[in-house]
């Protein structure tokens, strides 16, 4: 059992982090509509903003494990996860758009679907992307 943990290791601790990303996200969007009735894109890039800044830190730190980086690749690597985050976040936006705005499907349940997508390709840009070993 704990040879397969430790060969699963990252996708676990992504999967934990992104777990706690998307409820970041989920609560801060809940809010911003709940609280102070934002329409949905606000309440979006709200909660967007604050799960990618939670996103960052525990993707860099717990599960691609990269805290050696320093000066331009520093630079580089934070530019190059709010670049992707800004894709996904774009992602996330259309298909908003399109199934809860257009289609008037259940909000709630497009946002789960919408922030699962967004999981799989932020694991995709940042395990291939972003925080890859440099040689």
């Amino acid at each position: 059992m704990k040879t397969v943990i430790k060969r699963h290791q990252e996708v676990i601790l992504y999967l934990f982090f992104g777990g706690l990303t998307t409820l970041v996200n989920l609560i801060s969007y809940s809010a911003c509509r709940a609280f102070f009735d934002f329409n949905y894109q606000i309440s979006t890039i709200i909660a967007w903003f604050l799960s990618v800044l939670f996103a960052y830190l525990t993707n860099k730190l717990f599960v691609f494990n990269r805290r050696d980086v320093k000066g331009q690749e520093l630079v580089k690597e934070i530019y190059l996860f709010y670049v992707y985050r800004v894709i996904s976040l774009l992602m996330e936006m259309l298909i908003l758009f399109i199934f809860f705005k257009k289609l008037q499907l259940n909000e709630a349940a497009v946002k789960i679907s919408a922030q699962i997508i967004v999981i799989l390709a932020n694991y995709i840009f940042s395990k291939y992307l972003i925080f890859f070993k440099r040689e």
